[in-house]
């Protein structure tokens, strides 16, 4: 055990308390630097099956120094832990619910009981303990939790007495989140995660949109005691820029597979005005078109890919085809990239969507155990599916994969005979 570990000095009393421990090596303070959550994911390192994924995690008192068992064998994963703005909570995620421990009543509070809605990410399909769709956050004054479902915000209040749905997103496939783009992480902020943001929901709150059957993207202000107002929503990628305090105008950088990046302004009346252009030039030169695919394995998943189109594309003519594979790469369907031979993957679809080609990045849904055999099953499935929908030469059609996707693509062609 190095003993150079955080303390803290009560300089009026001339007292040194250390938070950290041969157990405990890691440290987060709470908010009002009261206390402190400590945790040590080396743990339980030595036992095979957990690979050092759990930890026990303790609170520590940094005036008085008691240390307590705050959660026992507990993910480390992302989010798992994390502590309210002003200190009053900690709000960890365990056995697919969210709770609440009130770190003055030294109480804990299931807050998500009752709720039907699933608040841990049920598409993940690794091993290990499924995570939850986003971080907790806290409105101002900790006052109440606001969580994330697959599609929805939620309204917690610490006490479970509260539960509210913000938006209604299942319906339309809209995912919301709180949009972040101008929050500041927290310099408490360490290998734990982030300590919680707060926002105001009595105002007009942004949320960023995506629609998960179309990846289109959007924002949107949720009011108080409203459904979310649309500001804007394109079958594009949105990024906010910034909204001045001084103005109603929200700047937002859009594009898409076919639109270079492009800065425009929205104004109070939802009008748009296009400020910057990049890559003008490009309406010179022939350029490919994305489109999403769905397809469904022999065992009857249903899965998306994202298919980018030739430049100039005639279909009486074939076309070959480059498979790209990494899990789930669908959502670069609209992701814009300009020619380059600088790429850190080592691959840039549109050069070759430029230069004649067609370009599939499928999904792969994983069984556990089997990863080989299920990027097997998924790549076959798309590419027999694309097959059917575009002009494309089953003599040429080739296999890229990068770190784990390379172990797929070897496997994959150790099995299959339909790649050159």
């Amino acid at each position: 055990y190095n003993a150079k570990c955080l303390s803290v000095w009560w300089t009026n009393e001339d007292r040194v308390v250390t938070i950290e421990d041969s157990l405990s090596t890691k440290a987060v303070l709470t908010g009002d630097h009261s206390n402190a959550i400590l945790y040590n994911n080396s743990e339980f390192f030595l036992e095979p099956k957990y690979a050092g994924d759990f930890s026990n995690y303790y609170i520590k008192d940094l005036y008085t120094g008691e240390k307590q068992l705050l959660v026992p064998f507990q993910s480390t994963e992302k989010y798992m832990v994390m502590v309210s703005p002003t200190g009053k909570y900690i709000s960890y995620f365990k056995e697919k619910q969210w709770w609440v421990y009130d770190i003055k009543k030294k109480t804990h509070t299931c807050v998500t009981k009752g709720i039907a809605s699933s608040f841990h990410n049920f598409n993940f399909d690794r091993p290990g303990v499924q995570p939850t769709f986003g971080p907790s956050e806290w409105t101002i004054g900790d006052k109440e939790m606001l969580v994330y479902d697959s599609n929805d915000i939620w309204k917690l209040s610490p006490d479970g007495k509260i539960k509210k749905r913000l938006t209604d997103g299942i319906k339309t496939n809209t995912v919301y989140r709180i949009n972040t783009t101008d929050s500041k992480p927290s310099i408490l902020a360490n290998t734990l995660g982030y300590i919680s943001n707060t926002f105001d929901i009595n105002g007009d709150l942004l949320l960023k949109t995506y629609n998960s059957s179309t990846y289109g993207e959007g924002f949107a202000l949720l009011s108080k005691e409203c459904s979310p107002n649309f500001l804007i929503e394109k079958e594009r990628k949105l990024y906010l820029i910034k909204k001045p305090k001084s103005s109603s105008n929200y700047f937002i950088l859009e594009s898409s597979f076919e639109k270079a990046p492009r800065f425009i302004q929205l104004d109070e009346h939802k009008k748009e005005k296009i400020l910057v252009e990049s890559n003008v030039q490009q309406k010179h030169f022939y350029w490919g078109t994305s489109k999403l695919i769905h397809y469904e394995t022999k065992d009857r998943k249903k899965l998306k890919g994202a298919l980018f189109y030739p430049a100039d594309y005639d279909s009486s003519k074939l076309y070959p085809m480059i498979v790209v594979i990494y899990e789930k790469p669908s959502r670069e369907l609209h992701t814009y990239r300009a020619p380059s031979f600088e790429s850190m993957l080592g691959f840039n679809a549109t050069n070759y969507t430029t230069d004649g080609y067609f370009v599939l990045y499928p999904d792969i849904a994983y069984e556990l155990d089997t990863p080989g055999e299920s990027a097997l099953k998924c790549v076959e499935s798309a590419v027999s599916s694309v097959m059917r929908q575009a002009s494309i030469d089953p003599s040429a059609i080739a296999l890229v994969g990068h770190s784990f996707g390379g172990y797929e693509g070897s496997y994959i062609l150790g099995k299959s005979s339909l790649f050159k």
